[in-house]
This record gives structure tokens, sequence and C-alpha cells, in this order.
């Protein structure tokens, strides 16, 4: 002990006292003893390691956290914990009785030992106890050396326990329910004045028994016949806890003699653990869950022994001497479900094997078989012993049920397990069983959203398989697993009859089915009538969850496939449709691409399916823009416009529109792209929200709104839609939110928001990278490098530039390569090598030209002038420059006019520049009615607020070349 208060002369001894008296009480720390008035006083080891901290710090607050490190060391456990073995240590000394305090709580700091503390010296040792000391026995087996995560459990239980009397403690095998019970038993053993009994009953194979399993446990006269009446009699006048373990094989005998027990002797309190509830009177039934496991995305500084999983299986890989990538261990854990049974027998394995070859053998039959302990009892000998028990304790049709359930690979819903064991029983048997397994502990439940999910553990599972398996039904499971996927993944809403079949209320929960029903279907020869249309719903399926990678693979194994008849024709156009729309955000848009949203488009034509035709054209529309071929778009909006009111939905309509005013807006005709827009929007405002698997769904409709606007000089209002592009919803179309970023990215440069731009660029390379979208991370390094530029680090700008621009080109990005190509050639320009920026803009603008017109056209003319210039070819600057402004007027483009206008000014070579010049600017910036404060129209007024006369000359150590290289950068 160290110091105590110091009005407490016993604390100021060099030689501390073996012995510590504070009232009738005596405590002897070494000895791990307390007494009163000579006789020896029950208390946990947590509770006695509290009292010795508060003695030796008597008469000061001791704070929670010291208690707790104290109790717990090396461990985090709730407050909970702590306030209950204060508890039981309060009850321990009769604290408060008869007006005596020992231990008082100071409210948000902590407790206090308040009464005075003396030290002896005795010979007394807990090995000599006074014999007139009355030891209460204890049937209890030892306290479990190892208990991980499991302190609020014994809280909350020994709470229900004084509230209730009557607890069960019920879970799967191996979820350490015994081990639960009696550390709990050792906890309150002292509240009890008779004690506590510990009953196992897991060697009973007879009822019967149970009965007299109990009597002989209390030591009682055995007569002959049922003893029930002779234990009750004796247990009338007792209190104590009564501690019944391994309840499920005889639990008809158990419940009848617990419910007479409660009833009929006040003063006991049971405590029964089992794989099933008692289904007695009065019992209060808690689920033992599993140990903490950490989450999937498991993120970098987190650590992973705050999870009760992952520090029992350190806990065991370290007296194997065996060090731990944490990693491997939060996924072995993930695996094991965190039943701490497995956890210890696959941790156990540590000496055999190393850990990354324990992580790939449990996905197989071996972690069943693995042995544990020899000394643990023989259903804890091996996680297949531990589920024999189970196994053996159900019928042949709950058997059954089990083994085809193990199809699922995760949660399913009740018409699921009806649907996939439909071959079995009636629909309510399947009922009746799938109650029982749950009742049993074989199978979990847990409600969402009102309506109950089921899941079987993943040791559980892999058990089930193997038992389907040798009974030879394993095909017929899977395959009504793979028909109760298709069933639950369509019809689409929007198709007659659109409904939600299976009891799911959200798609995504049947991500998991989908996979293994199609590993399944193209794995098993017997499952290829299924493939086609399995693969097209699960390719809709992937699409909604911009699983696009996925969605790519599948659906191009499914095509490969495919014959050329009508057989199956919405399963191929379905397939064909994902294919393209998957392909054209994770590779390329490549030819391949291209081949499949036509030969969908045709097979929709051929039979008159108007809704899969709006759908293929919105995608070769998402195609053609991208790739530039403008001409195609237009046809291809005007088509999707006629498909759209021969079906007459209004949604379709109004996506039409905003097809037409995007083809329009690309093409430059800006005045007419904004109507068709705004039509558009006006529709898409005026109908409610669709689902994602409507043919009209919205995929990014107002995506070009911002830039079409910021053309029309309204960058005020440019700025508003890209800032709305740039917010994420809940549940987005990741490919269109990625667009969408690249367009937001586009405004924010031109009105000159360099950290805006800097924001969307940073998000646009994260998503894309995450979401394997390769198109977009091309876009993401592109925009990096014309920030760069932008910030004047010329040199890094164009190192990011040059490869991206040829990625992009490849990729047919078209739609984004144009604002890459005038970064580059600025950047080549700053670099001093206007030659090749000049070669590199001429090369685009006759690109562009080859597909007609184009919104991009006047500022490449603007940039080519501003080149020619630096050249020296005046006479071609002044073409390029009158030709843009004229262009952009022409395409209603004022933004590109003003830009036009003060390259213009900048055109005189050193001299002041011209009235006419001056004067169109001017005029130019009059036309604006918004934005004052961005970047274009800060320089035009900064430049007329100059007079023609004022303007200064430039030095002789400067060239014109030179300042305008710097404006170019200022752009």
């Amino acid at each position: 002990m160290a110091s105590f208060d110091k009005t407490n002369p016993v604390s100021r001894s060099d030689n501390p006292p073996d012995a510590l008296v504070f009232g009738p009480f005596r405590v002897v720390p070494n000895e791990r003893l307390l007494e009163r008035d000579g006789e020896s006083v029950l208390v946990g080891s947590r509770a006695f390691d509290l009292l010795c901290l508060l003695i030796d710090r008597a008469g000061e607050v001791v704070g929670k956290a010291d208690l707790m490190a104290r109790a717990w060391p090396g461990l985090t456990v709730d407050e909970s914990s702590l306030r209950f073995h204060v508890v039981q240590l309060r009850r321990a000394l009769d604290d408060g009785k008869d007006g005596q305090s020992y231990v008082v709580n100071v409210p948000g700091r902590g407790y206090c030992f308040v009464a005075p503390v003396h030290g002896t010296t005795t010979s007394k040792r807990l090995g000599t106890p006074d014999s007139a000391a009355n030891q209460r026995p204890q049937r209890l087996p030892h306290r479990p050396s190892r208990v991980v995560g499991r302190d609020a459990t014994v809280v909350m239980l020994a709470e229900h326990l004084t509230a209730r009397r009557f607890v069960t403690l019920r879970g799967p095998g191996g979820i350490g329910k015994t081990t639960v019970a009696i550390t709990l038993a050792h906890e309150v053993a002292t509240s009890f004045r008779d004690g506590v009994q510990f009953v196992d009953l897991g060697s009973l194979r007879d009822p019967h028994l149970v009965a007299i399993a109990v009597a002989s446990a209390l030591g009682l006269v055995i007569p002959v016949g049922d003893p029930t009446l002779r234990l009750i009699d004796a247990l009338r006048d007792r209190e104590l806890l009564l501690v019944l373990d391994n309840c499920e094989h005889v639990v008809d005998a158990v419940a009848r003699l617990t419910e007479r027990i409660y009833l009929q002797t006040p003063g006991v309190s049971i405590l029964a653990t089992s794989r099933e509830s008692l289904e007695a009177a009065s019992e209060f039934v808690v689920e033992l869950p599993p140990l903490e496991i950490p989450p999937q995305d498991l993120s970098d500084g987190l650590d992973i022994n705050r999870y009760s999983s992952t520090q029992l299986f350190k806990e065991c890989a370290a007296a194997a001497g065996c060090e731990c990538d944490n990693d491997v261990v939060a996924r072995i854990c993930r695996k094991l479900d965190g039943i701490p049974l497995a956890i210890e027998l696959v941790a156990s394995r540590l000496s055999a094997h190393s850990l990354s070859e324990i992580d790939n053998l449990i996905e197989g039959r071996f972690r069943l078989a693995w042995p544990g302990r020899r000394t643990a009892p023989q259903r804890h000998q091996s996680l297949s012993a531990a589920l024999d028990w189970s196994y053996d304790l159900i019928s042949p049709a709950e058997r059954s049920l089990l083994q085809y359930l193990s199809v699922f690979p995760g949660a399913f819903t009740l018409n699921g397990a009806r649907a996939v064991a439909r071959s079995l029983n009636e629909p309510e048997a399947v009922l009746d069983s799938l109650e029982q397994l749950v009742a049993k502990s074989l199978v979990t439940s847990r409600p969402d959203a009102g309506l109950a999910r089921f899941c079987l553990l993943e040791t559980t599972r892999a058990y089930a398989a193997e038992k389907l398996a040798a009974c030879g039904m394993a095909h017929a499971a899977h395959l009504s697993h793979a028909r109760y996927v298709l069933e639950a993944l369509g019809p689409r809403t929007y198709e007659a009859g659109g409904r939600r079949p299976g009891g799911w209320s959200h798609r995504v929960e049947l991500l998991s089915d989908a996979r293994a029903a199609l590993d399944w279907a193209y794995s098993d020869a017997r499952g290829a009538q299924l493939r086609t249309p399995l693969a097209a719903a699960c390719a809709r399926l992937f699409v909604e969850l911009n699983l696009l990678e996925e969605c790519r693979i599948w659906a191009g194994r499914a095509i490969d496939a495919l014959d050329d008849g009508l057989s199956y024709h919405a399963a191929k156009v379905e397939l064909l449709w994902a294919f393209g729309h998957a392909a054209m955000f994770t590779e390329r848009n490549s030819h391949q691409c291209e081949t499949a949203l036509r030969g969908g488009l045709e097979l929709a034509q051929a039979v008159g399916d108007s809704p899969n035709q709006f759908r293929l054209l919105s995608r070769l529309h998402a195609l053609y823009r991208r790739t530039g071929e403008r001409k195609r778009l237009l046809e291809v909006a005007r088509l999707a416009d006629t498909v759209a009111a021969a079906i007459g939905d209004p949604a379709a309509i109004a996506r039409a529109q905003t097809y037409l005013g995007v083809a329009y807006h690309l093409s430059g005709d800006q005045r007419l792209a904004r109507e068709k827009l705004e039509a558009g929007e006006a529709g898409d405002a005026a109908i409610p929200d669709l689902p994602i698997d409507h043919f009209a769904y919205p995929r990014g409709t107002q995506i070009m709104s911002c830039t079409n606007l910021w053309l029309l000089g309204f960058p005020d209002q440019a700025a508003e839609v890209a800032n709305r592009l740039t917010k994420i919803g809940s549940n987005p179309d990741l490919a269109m939110y990625c667009a969408g970023l690249c367009f937001a990215a586009r405004v924010y440069r031109w009105i000159g928001d360099l950290s805006r731009l800097e924001e969307a660029a940073d998000r646009l390379a994260a998503y894309s990278r995450k979401h394997g979208l390769g198109p977009f991370s091309t876009a993401a390094t592109a925009l990096k490098g014309e920030l760069c530029i932008a910030h004047g680090a010329v040199d890094k700008g164009v190192e990011l530039l040059r490869p991206a621009l040829p990625r992009m080109l490849a990729e047919r990005l078209e739609l984004y390569s144009g604002a890459a190509t005038i970064a580059l050639v600025v950047g080549m320009a700053a670099q001093g090598r206007p030659a090749e920026a000049l070669s590199t803009i001429e090369a685009r603008i006759d690109a562009v030209a080859a597909q007609g017109d184009s919104w991009e056209m006047p500022e490449l003319l603007r940039v080519r002038s501003e080149l020619r210039a630096g050249c020296g070819d005046s006479l071609g600057a002044e073409q390029d420059i009158g030709a843009a402004i004229e262009l952009a007027e022409r395409q209603s483009a004022l933004s590109w006019r003003l830009r036009a206008a003060v390259s213009h000014v900048h055109l005189a070579d050193s001299g002041p520049p011209s009235a006419q010049a001056l004067l169109e600017l001017s005029h130019t910036l009059a036309r604006f009615t918004e934005g004052s404060e961005t970047a274009d129209l800060r320089a035009a007024r900064r430049l007329l607020e100059i007079s023609p006369l004022a303007i200064p000359r430039l030095p002789q150590s400067a060239s014109p070349r030179s300042s305008r290289i710097s404006h170019m950068l200022e752009r």
C-alpha cells in the first residue's frame, strides 16, 4: 500500500501494516482477505481491488479513470461496470446501514473512502482462517482466466436478476454463455445470503434426472421418486442464486422445474444458460451477442484493440508467441462472426500455421474440424462438435431447412426462406421450422423496418453446407435460390405489375445473393438456362449500386454467350444496355461500347419495345456527347424526342427536351439550348421522384446547365448550379456525379474560383479511383494539371497534362479534352515553346471542325489568335480574333465574346489598344447583368479603367510576347 490520508498515523510509517482496520472490518491486501468481526466476507476480485485503492487514498476523491485502471488494467470498459462493482462493494460493507458510510460518490469526480483507517500487524493469513469463521460453501467452477468484452453484459445480467429473479442467457454454441454465467456468479456471490449453486446439466441424457441433479448439488438427501417437492421445500427459506448451465437438451424438464422454483421460493434467483429459451412462466430472455468485430472498411489508424473479438484473438496469439497483422486479424474475426470459441480454436492453430495461411484455411471446412483444448467439454472440442450438439437436438424438418438456408450468403427474409425451401414443405411448415431454428440459436433474427431479417453465422453456414452436400440436395437448393433471386430482382417498377418481390425494401440487400446466384449459374452446367435472365437482372442491380466494373464483367460474359434469336429479348436488351453504360465509364468510349448500345436499340426496335428504346437512346446520347460526335448526338436526341412523344410519359418527354438542349449547347446554339434545357428542368420539377430503374430515370439532367448559363453571360447562376453539382446525395449515381464535378470544375475555372476548382478536382480523383471509373480519373489528372498552370506552377502542370491529354483522346473523352488542350498550350507557350503550342491548338481546331459547329470553337480561335500574335503573325491573329468574336455572337456565347474582346485589346504590339477594340470591349461588358466579381469581368474593367493615352508602353527589356503569355496564364 502507498500513502494514506494525513490524519492517519499509519500513512507515514516506513513499514506499512499488513492489515488495515476500519469499523468492524479488517483488510489483508496481500492475502486478498476481507473480514468482519473475524468472519470472512466474500467480495468479488475487482470490488476488492477498488476497495484497496480507495483505502490507500482514504480522504481523497479517486477519479473514475484511476479506479477503472486499477480494476481493469490495460482494458477499456464502460463506466457501468465500475458502478456495478462499487454497488457490490457497498453491499459487502453494509454501507449506509445504521448510518455508517465508507464509500461515497462525489458526482462528476469519482469516489472517496471516508471512514478512519488504522494499521495492525498480524500473523493471520487466508490459509489459516479462524476456526470460528463460518465459511459459506460455494459450488462454483473456477473463475475463467480469460474473459474479454463481457463486462457490460455481466453488469446488465446482474441488474436483470435483481429486477426479475429469473433470467435465461441464450445464444448459439461457443458464444460464451458458460463463461459469462460463471463470471457473473463470482461477482454477485456475496449479494446472496446463501451464496451461489452452480449446476452443469451438460452431461445429463435423461430429462427425469434434472431435479435430482439440482437436489444433489444442494446436498439434499434424495428420496425415492421425484425429488421436486423436497427440493422446493429445502429452497423455500433460502436466499441464493441457482445457476443451471447447458439446458437446451433437457429444456422441457428445466422449464417445468424452474417455473416451480420461481413461483414457490421467493428468495431464489435463477440464471439458466441455453441455446433456446425455456419458455417458462416469468422467464426473461437475454440474447448473448457475439464479440464486437471491426467494420469492413477499417480506416487507417483505427485501433482494432477497441474491438473485443480482436482483443481475444491477439491474447490467444500472444500466448502462442505469434505477432499479428491487424488487417488480417480483423478479417479473420469478421469471418468467425466474433464467436469466442471459434476465435480461440482458430487462434490455437497459430502454432502450426502462419496467420495468412489461417486466413485462407478458414474459408473451407478446416475450421470446423480444428481441435481445441483436450480438457474442454466434448461439445467444445471443435466447432463441428459444438454444432453437432445443436444439430442432434433438432427435428428432421428443421435439419433439412437449415441445410437449404446455407445457400443464402447473408441475411434473408421469410419469403426468401419459403422460396428456397419450397420443395421441402408447405409454407407454414417452413415458418414453424424457421421459428424453431431461431429459438434454438441456429438462425439469428433481427427486425428491420418492421420486417424480420434472418441470418446464419458463417460457421453455422459452413456446417450446414457440408450437410447439404452430403445429402445430395445442393443442386436443388442452389437452383431454388437462383430462381428466387431472379424473381426478387424483377420486374422493373415501371413495368406492369412492377413490385419488390421477396420481402425486400431495398434491392441493395440482395447484392450478396445476386453474386452467389451468378457464381453458381456460371459454374454449374445445370444452371445454364438461368444464365441470361439472371445476368441481366443482376447487371441492372450492379448499375443501380454503382458497381460498374462488376456490371461490365458479368454483362460482357453473358453477351459473349448470346444467340442471335429473339428468345430472352428483354434480358438481351438489358445486358446490352448495361454493358454499354458500364463500359463507357470504366474503360473507354470504345466501339465495343457503341456496338452493344446500337445492338440493343435495334433489338428493342424490332419488337416495338419503346421504353427500352428510350433507355438505349439515353446511353447513346451520353456516349456521343463524350466522344464529341455532335451530329450523331443531335440525331439521337431527336429520335429520343420522337420515342418519348409516342410513349406519352411526362418523364420521358422532359428528359428528351434535356437531351435536345445538351445537343444544341455542345453544337453552339446557346439560346435554343437554354430553351430546351429549361423545358426539361421544368418537366423534371413537375414529376415525382422516379425509381432508379425507370426507363427515363434522370441521369445528370442539369449537368450542362452550368456551362450553358456561363456562356450566355450568367456567371452567378452558373456558379449556383455548379455548387449543387458538387453536393453528393445519400444514394448518388456516381458516374453522373463525377460528370457533374467535371462541369462544375469548368465553371470554377472560368469564374476564377481556384479553391473550388481544386476541391472539385480532388473529389473527382477520389471517387473515380475508389469506384474504378478510369476515364474520370484521367479527367481529374488533367484538371490538376490545369490548376497547376493557373497557379503559375507551369512545369508541373505541363508534366501532368502531356500524358493525360493523349489518354483522354485515346479514351475518346472529347467532351473534357478541349479545356485540357487549352491549358497545355498555354503552359507550353509559357515555357518558351510557342510554335509547338500553336501546332497543338491547330490540331485541336481541325478535329473539332470535322464534327461540325462546336461550343468551344470561339475559345479555341481566341487562344490561337494570341499564340499567332506571340509568333509574330499579326494578320492571322486579327483574323482569328475577328472570327472568334463573330462566332461567339452567333452562338449567343456572351462570355466567349467578352474573352475575345479582352484578347483583342491585348493584341496591340507595343502601342496603346485601338479605340475600336476598347469600344467593343465596353459594349460587351455592358451587356452583363451579373457576375461583376468573376475573373473575366474584373479583367475587362481593369482594361477600361485605363485611358488609352495613359497605357504605359512596355520597357525595352520586356517583349510583347511575354506580356501576352502573362495574360494567357491569368485566363
